[in-house]
């Protein structure tokens, strides 16, 4: 009998939750969360299928790292003020996209993890995503607690929290020769408890009912 992991299910609340918000809040930056846990909830659901006939999955794991890369990039570009900064977060982040499938589909090969091109997407993203903190934090109209009800805010530690786990793993992963099945499980249990977290994370984001206005974010 198959079990499904729990995290399927958080990411499936995430993704009701996300979609029913984004119709009642509306938003730009709020359509593309909701785009990104539709399509992260169809690969992980497809992935598990996979599994279960233990086949190779690694392609649309592939495939959903260049997603989340691709909309992270326009939902930091969307909330970000228009200018150089917000220019270059566009084509940097497209450039990073475009160099993850050139490793994909012609040097690491598809049925293998792109290893160190999906751990500079995730320098990247975890860069602007504490440039983004750091910016919130050195406003002067800001206060503590109007923040922890912010989407864009909590989106942000989402992401944060995300990538420097996901890049942890890799790290260890990589840097490891011999794998015991002890090891692999152990990893498998921590990539759960941090997709389960970052699925929170984003749950807590989409319920913040306050949209930050455009007037927030410094030139």
């Amino acid at each position: 009998m198959h079990s499904i992991n729990p995290d399927l299910w958080i990411l499936l609340a995430a993704m009701i939750i996300a979609v029913y918000t984004t119709f009642q809040r509306r938003g730009i930056e709020r359509v593309i969360i909701s785009m990104l846990l539709c399509f992260t909830f169809f690969v992980e659901a497809v992935g598990t299928y996979y599994a279960w006939h233990s086949w190779n999955n690694l392609l649309f794991i592939n495939c959903l790292s260049i997603v989340e890369l691709a909309l992270y990039t326009s939902f930091f570009y969307v909330t970000s003020e228009p200018g150089l900064q917000r220019k270059s977060i566009l084509f940097s982040g497209f450039f990073i996209a475009g160099i993850c499938i050139t490793d994909i589909f012609f040097i690491t090969g598809y049925k293998a993890f792109h290893t160190y091109s999906y751990a500079l997407s995730a320098v990247w993203l975890i860069f602007v995503g504490l440039w983004k903190v750091k910016n919130f934090l050195q406003n002067e109209k800001n206060e503590l607690l109007p923040l922890t009800k912010d989407f864009v805010f909590w989106v942000t530690v989402a992401i944060l929290f995300f990538y420097t786990g996901s890049l942890s793993v890799v790290v260890v992963l990589n840097s490891l020769t011999n794998f015991s099945k002890e090891i692999v499980r152990n990893m498998h249990i921590l990539l759960l408890n941090i997709n389960s977290l970052y699925y929170l994370l984003l749950i807590i984001a989409c319920l913040c009912p306050k949209r930050i206005p455009k007037s927030f974010f410094k030139q």
